[in-house]
C-alpha cells in the first residue's frame, strides 16, 4: 500500500514492509515492525483511538498445540523476532486514503511523544 509507505516513510521508529524484486504483492495484509518493547503499547494506542490492530503470524512453535507435542524448547532467533515486533494494521478493498492519513498520523505521534 503506497499510501502507508508515503505517510510512514520518514519514522525511524517504523519498518515499512518491502516488495520482493520481480514480486508483486496481493496486500492482504500490511504488517510493519516496531520495536518490541513499544508494540504492545502502540496497539493498544491504536486499538483505543478505535483504528483495529492485529498480529500477524506468531510462530507456529509457539501455539499450545506444538508446544503439548515435541516443540516446548524450540525457538528460532529471526521468527520470534518477527513475532514480537511486527503489528498488522488496517487493509482492506475500502479503506481510504484519509484514514491511512489518519492512521499513519496517530502512530508518527505515538512516537513523537
Amino acid at each position: 500500500m503506497k499510501w502507508y509507505a508515503q505517510e510512514l516513510k520518514n519514522n525511524p521508529h517504523v519498518v515499512l514492509p518491502q516488495q520482493v524484486a520481480g514480486g508483486q504483492s496481493a496486500w492482504h495484509l500490511y504488517v510493519i515492525r516496531v520495536n518490541p518493547r513499544s508494540r504492545d503499547q502502540l496497539a493498544k494506542y491504536l486499538s483505543a483511538l478505535g483504528i483495529g490492530v492485529n498480529f500477524h503470524y506468531p510462530a507456529v512453535y509457539a501455539h499450545p498445540y506444538y508446544r503439548r507435542n515435541g516443540y516446548r524448547r524450540t525457538s528460532l532467533l529471526n521468527t520470534d523476532l518477527y513475532a514480537a515486533t511486527s503489528l498488522t494494521l488496517p487493509c482492506y478493498p475500502d479503506l481510504t486514503q484519509a484514514r491511512v492519513k489518519f492512521i499513519a498520523k496517530k502512530i508518527n505521534s505515538f512516537f513523537a511523544r
